[in-house]
C-alpha cells in the first residue's frame, strides 16, 4: 500500500521532547502491546508522551506504515498529533446506517478496506471530557463507537488475530 506524501510529511512534523521516567515506563508498556488509557492534568506531558509513542510506532513499522493509525474525533485534534479523524480512518463518512451497511461501504472502498485489514495499532487521541462532549453533541455518537467496534470484529484479518476488548 502506498503512503501519501502528505502523510509522510505529517509524520516528520512530530516534535518529540525528552521523556521523564514515568513517561518512559508508559511508552514502553504501550510499545509492548498493552492497551493503554493515558490521562492527567494540563501540562503534565500527555501530548509529549503521545508524540513519543507515535514516533516510536512509526519507526517500528517503517516498512509497514499502514499498520499504525493515529486518529482523533475532530480535525483540529487530529492535526495536533499529525493524524486524521476517526471517521476518515474508518471510511464510514458520518457513520449513518447500520454496522452491516457501513461494512458494505468499507468493502466497496479498497483504501478503507485495506486500512482495516492492515491495522495493528489504533491511537485515538481525545480528552475524555471532549469525547463525552462530542458524544453529547452528535459529533461522535455512542452508536458510531458501537458500530466501529462491530466493524472491527467482522473483518477477517490476514494474521487470524481478533481485536481485543477494551
Amino acid at each position: 500500500m502506498d503512503m501519501c506524501l502528505a502523510e509522510a510529511a505529517r509524520r516528520e512534523e512530530l516534535e518529540v521532547r525528552t521523556l521523564n521516567a514515568e513517561q518512559t515506563r508508559i511508552r514502553d508498556e504501550v510499545l509492548s502491546g498493552k492497551n493503554t488509557f493515558i490521562t492527567g492534568a494540563a501540562g503534565t506531558g500527555k501530548t509529549v508522551l503521545l508524540r513519543s509513542i507515535i514516533k516510536a510506532l512509526y519507526e517500528r513499522y517503517a516498512d509497514e506504515p499502514e499498520t499504525v493509525a493515529v486518529t482523533a474525533s475532530t480535525g483540529v485534534a487530529a492535526v495536533n498529533i499529525a493524524g486524521i479523524t476517526l471517521h476518515a480512518f474508518a471510511g464510514v463518512g458520518l457513520g449513518h446506517g447500520s454496522a452491516s451497511r457501513l461494512a458494505e461501504m468499507i468493502e466497496g472502498n479498497p483504501r478503507a478496506r485495506d486500512r482495516w485489514l492492515f491495522l495493528q495499532v489504533l491511537i485515538i487521541d481525545e480528552k475524555f471530557y471532549k469525547l463525552v462532549d462530542d458524544i453529547r453533541n452528535g459529533r461522535l455518537s455512542e452508536e458510531l463507537l458501537a458500530k466501529l467496534d462491530a466493524l472491527s470484529r467482522t473483518v477477517i484479518y490476514p494474521d487470524g488475530r481478533r481485536p481485543t476488548e477494551l
